[in-house]
């Protein structure tokens, strides 16, 4: 296979995965649909660092958003069981 830019090919080559994949070499392993198992130097962190300033954020951006996002939702979810749970009902047979 020709040398190619990660850039490139994280963008044009189907990728559904990237692993870490260590060798005396290579830091991480990408899975394409279209070339099957491709071997990196870069790890995965900057694999996906990269990916993200192509699209103008970065990974700290948006791992920083994904842990507000989950945070929120984790709170309004425990919220919601709390009210549940206090919540009493009386039956009568």
């Amino acid at each position: 296979m020709n040398e190619f830019n990660e850039l490139d090919m994280m963008k044009n080559f189907n990728v559904f995965a990237i692993t870490p994949f260590y060798t005396k070499v290579h830091s991480s392993q990408v899975l394409t649909y279209d070339y099957g198992k491709i071997a990196l130097t870069k790890n995965t962190y900057q694999l996906l660092d990269d990916i993200c300033i192509y699209f103008g954020s970065d990974l700290n951006g948006r791992l920083k958003s994904a842990r507000s996002i989950l945070r929120k939702r984790k709170k309004s979810a425990h919220h919601y069981f709390r009210r549940k749970r206090n919540c009493s009902l009386s039956i009568s047979l």
